[in-house]
């Protein structure tokens, strides 16, 4: 089977290059944000700079307790100072802590670490059963932390590196696995909840980046002034994933932060999170008298193309499915310059303007796959010679809708099933399988974290050439085609987990 997917040629080198921009070459992650981004006109992130003014500047014995723009809770660089005063434990669903201090293989209760935690190398964290945590806190004091929130700029991020190797869906009380991310003032606790990006990085080719602003945790009632707990990473079940690169950074929240994979405030943005087998996302099936359009993008629209409905036998029968397709035809705006679209969409378009729509959160089938049938009818104009392709996308909200704060959302990779290689005939029923990974990975194996949430669309067109080649559609009238059965599959296994990431030396 053959299956393309549209690379984006990377100019790290010149990105590297700019002065300011990327802080080294480790950070560079393909995503168009390195962690950390340019610092705004005057400054703006060392306000205060490093020698105490300003709130908590000192503690009461004259200590120096303000931290600066860059906090290395575990972090890997030799070219960097620690310059975190926080500690880290490990702590066992009873709640029991454990300093960690260079050791190499830990078992502490239902959590294991495993990795040189002395060098900072990335670490393979195990929990089993139920809650455990990795904790970076201060035994006795606050530190203040507004420098490495660039101060009144409030653009600073807590952010972690991690590839998850396994993850359960329901812990041991069957209830949702949840992966949180949470920082403390004394016993004011704030918490952001960082499932979906988590369950999203399962498999991943490369560790992925997980960022989520300050200023979040500073509107759950965190002060940002007396921080005694730097991160709190906690599951509430099984999961085992490789975790590194965990610091706290100003200037690391872009002008486009849903774009660049900055995480909002709340998990997905109330997305409604898939979690089942198979999540049917459009069919058109037969109950009882009536032909029902049934799944969670039941609203069909075709541009530049007639709306068909394709049933290959011509059954009534309860259960058949028909398919939802598109007729490549003049009397409907068919032109052979552009592209005909057949669109399954969660709702109207006219409704799509509004972010109070739940979108659609498949980041718990990272794993999976996208499985649909295809058919054309033996009056559809014939493939053409050359390449012919099913392009295939998913589509998120745009930057104007309406409750939409953070830029927008990039969309899916394209993905181009060769319709000619895979032999696919008039008159015959074709399966296609894609994994979803291939959806929502970059070329650069950078996960797509934010589009996998908000998902509103599946989006279709035929055309002649692959991702590298000028569309053609110039031969395409009279072309016939529909889709049905087009659902969500979990693994029947587990991914292969990946070995640890050996660090460059």
């Amino acid at each position: 089977m053959e299956i393309k997917k549209k690379h984006l040629a990377l100019i790290i080198a010149a990105i590297i290059g700019l002065s300011g921009c990327v802080e080294d070459a480790k950070d560079s992650d393909g995503s168009g944000n390195s962690g950390e981004v340019t610092p705004p006109e005057g400054g703006g992130d060392n306000g205060g700079g490093d020698n105490g003014d300003g709130d908590n500047g000192g503690g009461d014995n004259g200590e120096d307790l303000k931290l600066p723009r860059e906090v290395t809770l575990y972090y890997q660089d030799p070219d960097k100072e620690d310059t975190s005063p926080y500690v880290m434990y490990v702590y066992d669903k009873d709640g029991t802590p454990l300093a960690i201090s260079g050791d190499n293989d830990i078992n502490h209760g239902n959590i294991s670490l495993k990795g040189e935690s002395s060098v900072k190398d990335p670490l393979t964290v195990t929990v089993s059963d139920d809650k455990a945590s990795i904790v970076f806190s201060s035994d006795d004091k606050a530190y203040d932390l507004n420098t490495a929130n660039g101060n009144d700029n409030q653009n600073g991020t807590l952010q972690f590196r991690v590839i998850t190797n396994s993850f359960d869906v329901l812990n041991a009380q069957d209830e949702k696995n949840t992966v949180t991310l949470s920082m403390a003032s004394g016993d004011n606790k704030a918490t952001i909840d960082v499932t979906s990006a988590v369950s999203a990085s399962i498999g991943a080719d490369q560790s992925q980046l997980i960022r989520v602003p300050l200023r979040c945790f500073e509107d759950a009632g965190l002060e940002i002034g007396k921080v005694g707990m730097a991160m709190s990473l906690e599951s509430s079940g099984p999961i085992e994933y490789q975790f590194s690169d965990a610091r706290i950074i100003a200037n690391s929240v872009t002008d486009k932060p849903g774009a660049n994979n900055v995480q909002g405030c709340l998990n997905n943005g109330e997305s409604t999170v898939l979690t089942g087998e198979e999540t049917v996302i459009a069919q058109n099936v037969r109950r009882g008298t009536a032909w029902v359009q049934e799944g969670l993008a039941p609203t069909l629209s075709t541009t530049r193309g007639n709306g068909l409905q394709l049933n290959p036998g011509n059954s009534t029968d309860e259960g058949t499915v028909r398919y939802n397709g598109i007729h490549y035809t003049p009397d409907k705006n068919w032109d052979a310059n552009s592209r005909s679209i057949l669109t399954f969409a969660i709702d109207l378009a006219k409704n799509l303007k509004d972010m109070n729509v739940p979108r659609l959160d498949m980041s718990h089938y990272m794993a999976g796959s996208l499985k649909m049938k295809y058919f054309m009818p033996s009056t559809s104009s014939d493939i053409p010679g050359a390449d012919t392709y099913l392009v295939i996308k998913m589509e998120t909200p745009v930057a104007s809708a309406t409750g939409e704060t953070t830029g927008g959302y990039p969309s899916s990779e394209a993905i181009y099933y060769n319709l000619t290689q895979e032999g696919v005939t008039k008159g015959n029923i074709h399966e296609i399988d894609i994994p979803l990974k291939d959806l929502f990975t970059s070329s650069s194996g950078i996960v797509n974290l934010n589009a996998l949430q908000y998902v509103e669309k599946l989006v279709t067109h035929i055309q002649q050439g692959g991702p590298e080649d000028e569309p053609v559609y110039l031969n395409l009238l009279d072309f016939r085609y529909g889709l049905a059965d087009i659902k969500l599959v979990m693994p029947t296994d587990e991914p292969e987990a990946p070995e640890p990431e050996v660090p460059a030396e």
